[in-house]
């Protein structure tokens, strides 16, 4: 009796689990597509962050220029939950384009770049370089920059009171 109701049991779950495997894989589906839209709005962040360090100054000219990478903070890769951070380490730089004149020693210079954000889940973190490139996700924004090197400079202003501020003259 004990070994016929086994039977009908196991039965019963060799029957269920063709009914229950498409729905755990479209969770894992949804699960998957849901880290990558994630991923996709970390690079939109990251992207108006490095805008933001760009239009301070708070990047190195020089460092541009050599193609450095950069960390990407880890506090922009929190995502929506703090307490669930990505899987994910981020790393961005630029790489050139083409600029305008083509002598880069000019006073005023219209530069082109293409700035690479990539992250690299986190468990290829240490694994050798093909590999972490074979994995990693690569976003590439354009980029213009203007390198005005007579940047201290002011232009005299074509109208000489537009700076003076006006007072009222004492009363008596």
């Amino acid at each position: 009796m004990l070994l016929e109701v086994l039977i009908a049991f196991a039965l019963v779950i060799l029957c269920a689990l063709p009914l229950i495997y498409p729905h755990v894989y479209m969770v894992k589906e949804q699960k998957k597509f849901l880290q990558q839209v994630e991923l996709d709005r970390t690079a939109h962040l990251v992207y108006g962050d490095i805008l933001e360090k760009l239009y301070l100054n708070q990047i190195p000219w020089n460092a541009l220029v050599q193609g450095t990478r950069f960390p990407i903070a880890p506090s922009l890769l929190a995502g929506q939950n703090p307490s669930l951070p990505l899987a994910y380490i981020g790393t961005y730089h630029f790489s050139e384009v083409k600029h305008k004149p083509s002598n880069p020693a000019a006073a005023r210079t219209i530069w082109l770049w293409d700035l690479n954000i990539s992250f690299v889940p986190v468990e290829y973190q240490n694994a050798p370089d093909d590999i972490k490139k074979e994995q990693s996700i690569i976003f590439i924004y354009k980029v213009f920059i203007v390198r005005d090197l007579k940047q201290g400079e002011v232009s005299p202003s074509p109208d000489p009171a537009k700076g003076k501020t006006h007072e009222k003259p004492p009363t008596k």
